[in-house]
């Protein structure tokens, strides 16, 4: 067979109907293995060459051991039902999903909402599967519909997770908030989070343990948290954390007077070098004066701020960087005029 793009597809199907091509099915299971050249490791496949899931689960249910050999799993590796197809046929899907994980071994795993939103009765039986899946270090969720705190039950149990991207949860459920949080033995080195709200103490949850060691922030869109709030996690944070991107968040103050998170925590920022802040009303001039040397590189720490239409802002950048600054590079967007950009000379003078 040559093996051109579909090669995978079509092995699996000689081997559910021929008993002779059984024995080298192992091949496609093979194919589900981490892409160390890409971030996260997730695999990208042709669509000619993606399986239909059903497909899969009847081959790990005639070998479970071939389970073994899935150690990233994506519902993006399969053909997905078209536009027209029915929720029960979606439902159908997820139950095939939920079939593959119970028998793999994933160190990955992203699970990707698909068409109809996933029914109670399935949601229950993915959810105990996923518990069971200690040994996921990388994972990867959107639009799942389940809201943070079934989410961070799951995650209680995979005591190896150092990478969690978690984009557009469900709104909380007040009906089922659990009285004892179990804790969470984890410990993150990125975490990216988009388009939902999450309150305080289910953000710290991700950050509450011995010696914390995040490198990667990244947040986009989120509101529930106070400004109080955020910087509390920025300070737990503060001595590992090396990239940090803001991107149209609301974190409400107590008082105009009250600083910004970033700029109250910057001092703390030991290794810091890479800030992103998109959006009105994260930082100030203080993000600039503020910045702690970085031992490393003087010239790699790296600064992007958005100052939309406020030109006194743009200006108080502007004065801090000429009193002194420890960024390398500053950039300044601005809504209504043209961009500032400022890069450290050579010699290392400002």
């Amino acid at each position: 067979m040559d093996r051109d793009d579909g090669w995978r597809a079509t092995l699996l199907s000689y081997g559910l109907v021929c008993k002779a091509w059984s024995p080298v099915v192992e091949l496609f299971f093979e194919g589900f293995e981490p892409d160390a050249t890409r971030v996260p490791g997730f695999r990208t496949l042709a669509i000619n060459d993606k399986p239909v899931a059903c497909r899969v689960a009847r081959s790990l249910e005639a070998r479970p051991e071939r389970g073994s050999l899935i150690r990233a799993f994506a519902t993006n590796y399969f053909i997905h039902p078209s536009a027209h197809v029915s929720m029960w046929d979606c439902q159908q899907q997820w139950h095939s999903f939920a079939f593959i994980m119970g028998h793999a071994n994933p160190q990955l795993l992203k699970i990707v909402r698909i068409l109809h939103p996933i029914h109670p009765d399935v949601a229950k039986d993915v959810l105990r599967i996923l518990e069971a899946l200690c040994g996921v270090e990388s994972f990867v969720l959107v639009r799942p519909g389940f809201d943070m705190d079934t989410i961070q039950e799951v995650m209680s149990k995979w005591p190896r997770l150092h990478e969690l991207i978690l984009h557009e949860w469900s709104a909380f459920d007040k009906d089922t908030q659990l009285a004892s949080f179990p804790a969470l033995s984890f410990q993150l080195e990125t975490l990216d989070l988009y388009g939902g709200e999450i309150k305080g103490h289910q953000m710290m949850r991700f950050v509450t343990m011995p010696n914390p060691r995040l490198r990667v922030l990244s947040l986009m869109n989120l509101t529930g948290l106070l400004n109080n709030e955020f910087a509390t996690l920025l300070t737990t944070v503060a001595p590992t954390l090396e990239e940090l991107q803001i991107n149209h968040c609301q974190f409400l103050r107590a008082t105009d007077d009250e600083e910004f998170a970033i700029d109250t925590v910057m001092p703390q920022f030991a290794a810091l070098k890479r800030l992103i802040a998109i959006g009105v009303g994260l930082v100030s001039a203080l993000a600039i004066s503020r910045k702690q040397p970085y031992s490393a590189d003087p010239a790699a720490p790296y600064l992007v701020i958005d100052c939309g239409s406020e030109e006194t802002f743009k200006a108080d950048v502007m004065l801090a960087i000429e009193h002194g600054t420890e960024w390398g590079t500053v950039h300044v967007i601005s809504s209504n005029s043209a961009a500032y950009y400022w890069r450290r000379p050579a010699s290392g003078s400002v």
